[in-house]
């Protein structure tokens, strides 16, 4: 849907953060008003248009949390988020300091970092919001069907203002106002008069040569 549609609106009542006065939310099947916040953390990973890295080595990114990563692990998933050649060309690699008085992270770098760090707990139902925003959309088409097969086996919400690399998901649902305008497969909502075949016929002639 277009920016201030409510797609965030959605992301932040399935973590909680807002409170559904209406409807029931379900999440892993649980009503979402019955789980307590960290409840809510053990069954979702939350990747947010914000990107916030703390301060310490870029492989501590990576042990914030459960069980210690294995350096090659690190590795793969720095290259499914198209990081792999960035992180080898730090000073100290995995050792490298990031954040204040530490290497300098781009918006797109950090965003990919983050999402890296998020697909590293790959158990949990992925909410991604804009999570790749500061990234081309070439690259950014790429990574979201390389993980494609994580958020299918595990469940995964993506909010999107671009509709160029959905092909491959199971459902869209389009926000409009607040509300669902539209709901379908990719082939289906393309056929269908509506603001999705709208907003994807905008898309394409900007991308056009």
């Amino acid at each position: 849907g277009p920016n201030g549609s409510g797609k965030s609106t959605l992301a932040r009542l399935l973590t909680r953060v807002l409170a559904a006065t209406t409807g029931t939310l379900l999440v892993s099947g649980v009503d979402a008003t019955t789980l307590s916040a960290r409840d809510v953390r053990e069954r979702l990973a939350i990747v947010s248009q914000k990107s916030h890295l703390f301060m310490g080595t870029l492989r501590e990114h990576f042990q914030w949390s459960g069980d210690p990563i294995p350096d090659d692990e690190i590795d793969q998933l720095l290259e499914l988020v198209r990081l792999r050649s960035w992180a080898d060309s730090l000073p100290d690699g995995l050792q490298t300091q990031l954040g204040e008085g530490g290497a300098l992270v781009s918006g797109g770098e950090a965003q990919r970092l983050v999402l890296a760090r998020a697909l590293a707990r790959c158990d949990r139902m992925l909410i991604l919001d804009e999570p790749l925003n500061h990234v081309d959309p070439q690259t950014a088409d790429a990574i979201l069907a390389d993980i494609l097969p994580t958020l299918k086996q595990n469940g995964g919400l993506l909010i999107s203002h671009r509709l160029a690399g959905l092909s491959g998901f199971d459902e869209i649902l389009v926000i409009d106002s607040g509300r669902v305008a539209q709901r379908g497969d990719f082939p289906t909502l393309c056929r269908q008069p509506g603001l999705f075949r709208e907003m994807l016929n905008v898309e394409l002639d900007v991308m056009a040569p």
